[in-house]
């Protein structure tokens, strides 16, 4: 019996093992701007192609309508959106939740910005944009050339704000 275990064990162990190697090599060869050749609709239903960004600084901000650090730094997002020209900067919500929900809370909180539906693709595309956790706030700055500049695991603050504004 304890030989059994001590298999299973050390099965469990290789394949978790696998899987880590797989997204690591993955994400670490993978162009920035690959991911973004995806399409995404955004909370209309609307087809939204995201490579319509490149020659900007594009602001790419995992959230979620149930996690209160994303609630948080929104309005901030929503704020560097309003002082950075569209033309320069383009800030971009993918939300992990019900359209519905993301729907209402851009509607209630004036989003002004596009907010994509990433469903199950959301998270595999923070993580292919160096997310290792998967967890969520994230945020990724990609320069104009499409290099990721910046990531942001958690809440972001008046402090990288001005961070962000700085980057060229």
């Amino acid at each position: 019996m304890f030989l059994k275990f001590k298999r299973l064990i050390y099965f469990i162990s290789l394949t978790f093992l696998g899987v880590l190697f797989y997204l690591w090599s993955d994400s670490s060869s993978q162009d920035p701007f690959s991911v973004l050749k995806m399409e995404m609709e955004d909370i209309y239903g609307e087809t939204v192609k995201l490579e319509n960004f490149r020659g900007k600084i594009v602001v790419i901000n995992f959230w979620a309508t149930w996690c209160a650090p994303c609630i948080r730094e929104i309005p901030l997002l929503i704020k560097l959106q309003n002082r950075k020209s569209s033309k320069d900067l383009q800030v971009l919500g993918i939300g992990i939740d019900h359209v519905a929900k993301m729907r209402k809370f851009a509607e209630t909180n004036n989003v002004n910005y596009p907010m994509l539906n990433g469903k199950i693709r959301g998270i595999d595309m923070s993580i292919k944009l160096g997310n290792s956790v998967g967890g969520i706030p994230f945020t990724v700055i990609l320069n104009r050339k499409g290099k990721v500049v910046k990531q942001i695991a958690g809440e972001i603050n008046e402090s990288t704000l001005k961070n962000i504004e700085l980057i060229e």
